[in-house]
């Protein structure tokens, strides 16, 4: 992994709405990245569940209940990606509810440079995803995968026992395992290849 030189293309983008043509327009207005449309939460709920997307754009109000929902579900479950919650209802206490989640906010309709802008924010915040990518392609243990996700965070080395709280000698049998499943020199290499593939 660490020795090849290729760039990775953009994760795609999951996009949750119910009307047709607003799912169309939103698939344009992206555009230049792949896109996922689906028009039920339960769908979506089950395509994060399966996939990796470097962002989310949700509607509230959905067939099968709301954006917000699996936007909650999802943070439950661990998942971190960036999102955005779309909606034509004027209820602020939504705006307040993404808020609480981590998520952005617009009111349709919104502008293509609205998009751009966050997916361009996405971009910058999705390190943690691409670790996690990479340590589902390596096929690595829970553990090692923690270490990999614990760099993508930012957690120094000589901080990773502390955060795993696990003994320093099974962080280096770790790291060892995650290096070697990863074709790294150095855990430096790693986290240098899990930022590039986050600026890519």
């Amino acid at each position: 992994m660490c020795s090849d030189s290729s760039r990775s293309t953009p994760l795609p983008v999951l996009c949750l709405e119910d009307d047709e043509l607003i799912g169309r327009a939103l698939c344009r207005a992206i555009g230049g990245r792949d896109v996922e449309l689906v028009t039920l939460a339960a769908t979506a709920r089950r395509r994060i569940a399966e996939a990796m997307f470097g962002a989310w754009i949700l509607d509230v109000k959905l067939p099968d209940g709301s954006g917000l929902d699996v936007l909650a579900w999802a943070r439950r479950t661990g998942r971190s990606t960036p999102a955005l919650i779309v909606t034509g209802l004027d209820e602020h206490e939504l705006a307040n509810r993404a808020q609480q989640h981590g998520a952005e906010f617009l009111f349709k309709p919104y502008t293509k440079s609205s998009l751009d802008a966050f997916l361009e924010r996405a971009q910058r915040a999705t390190p943690v995803e691409h670790g996690r990518r990479i340590a589902v392609q390596l096929d690595l243990s829970e553990r090692q995968t923690d270490v990999v996700m614990a760099l993508a965070r930012g957690v120094p080395r000589a901080e990773l026992a502390n955060e795993l709280g696990i003994a320093e000698t099974s962080v280096k049998t770790h790291v060892r395992a995650v290096l070697h499943h990863a074709k790294c020199a150095t855990l430096d290499d790693l986290l240098r290849e899990i930022l590039r593939r986050a600026a890519s």
